[in-house]
């Protein structure tokens, strides 16, 4: 995956010793600072670029449609994708035949089925709403609730991180709704989406799958506006966590901006010759 020198510079900092690596909490000033109409996470070049690739034949038909018309390959794509970004070892072909046939792969633990159940529900939920859902709580609560069924109450803590999250509750709400009136309030569907994708996951609003609730959020814009929808599909871990570790331990997005593009790029070429 291509890095810019930014992303370079940030990976190069976030590989360093954990005892390298100064402690530090949430800042409020990483959203507070952020002004929609004034502040951009990406530039007018990376914009252009992401408008041209992603148009559809659907755009200027009800939301949701180019979703729809790709959603038995899109479902099984980021149910896998998103899984593989979490730890679950299920291979494509063996999601694929869990989400088309229900037969869990052999030697799986349980939580990976799970996992990949719930992301492909998850997923069928944005493109069957996609004219009704938008950047509000109740969407965003709707998602994570589908994501984490099954699943117990875990710690938000990131391991091999220096990041901490908040976790006064009451703080925790007014910044969340203050994060979505924001993301509500940008007027680019991409700027949109790479905005809740940095800022959800560096609140990390819930206890648990605040990373999958944060790139599901990120096709809402897509999904509304008929754009071809974000997978994660070949995505690698690795460069994925580094650019999630440089917004949380630095307030940097250029390497996590670096991922998004790129994965963005692949998504595109991937459901334009499905078509």
């Amino acid at each position: 995956m291509p890095v810019s020198r930014e992303g370079e510079e940030i990976r190069a900092e976030i590989r360093k010793p954990l005892s390298l690596r100064r402690q530090i909490g949430y800042d409020q000033k990483f959203l507070d600072d952020y002004e929609p109409g004034v502040n951009r996470y990406l530039p007018e070049q990376i914009l252009s670029r992401l408008h041209e690739i992603g148009r559809t034949p659907e755009v200027g038909k009800p939301a949701g449609a180019c979703a729809r018309n790709i959603l038995e390959r899109l479902r099984v794509d980021f149910a896998w994708a998103s899984s593989r970004l979490e730890g679950c070892t299920y291979t494509r072909p063996e999601a694929e035949l869990l989400i088309v046939s229900g037969r869990p792969a052999p030697g799986r633990h349980a939580l990976e089925t799970r996992m990949v159940f719930n992301h492909k529900a998850a997923i069928m939920m944005l493109a069957g709403n996609a004219d009704k859902i938008g950047f509000d709580a109740l969407t965003l609560r709707n998602l994570h609730a589908v994501l984490s069924s099954g699943f117990h109450r875990r710690s938000i803590e990131i391991p091999g991180a220096v990041f901490s999250p908040p976790l006064m509750p009451r703080f925790i709400e007014e910044r969340f709704l203050l994060l979505i009136e924001k993301a509500d309030a940008i007027s680019d569907p991409f700027e949109q989406a790479f905005f809740v994708m940095v800022q959800l996951a560096y609140l990390q609003p819930f206890a648990d799958a605040n990373k999958p609730v944060s790139r599901l959020a990120a096709n809402i814009p897509l999904f509304r506006h008929n754009f071809y929808p974000l997978s994660f599909i070949d995505v690698p871990e690795p460069a994925y966590t580094e650019g999630t570790l440089g917004v949380h331990e630095l307030g940097r997005i250029e390497l996590l901006r670096d991922v998004f593009v790129w994965a963005y790029e692949r998504s595109c070429l991937r459901y334009r010759k499905a078509q």
